[in-house]
C-alpha cells in the first residue's frame, strides 16, 4: 500500500478542531485499514512510566 503523505498531513492540518485521539482514530481507519500490525502487539519499551 502506497500513502500519499502530502494528502494525509494536508487533511491533518486542515483539521482545526480536531482532537489528537480522533486524528490517530482516522489515520488507523483510513489508512491501515482497521488494522495495527503485529509489530505492535507487544510493549517496545520506548515510554517509561515512573511514580
Amino acid at each position: 500500500m502506497t500513502v500519499n503523505y502530502n494528502k494525509l498531513w494536508k487533511k491533518l492540518i486542515d483539521a482545526e478542531g480536531t482532537l489528537d485521539i480522533e486524528l490517530l482514530e482516522n489515520y488507523i481507519v483510513d489508512h491501515l485499514g482497521v488494522t495495527i500490525g503485529e509489530e505492535y502487539a507487544e510493549p517496545q519499551g520506548r515510554i517509561t512510566f515512573t511514580e
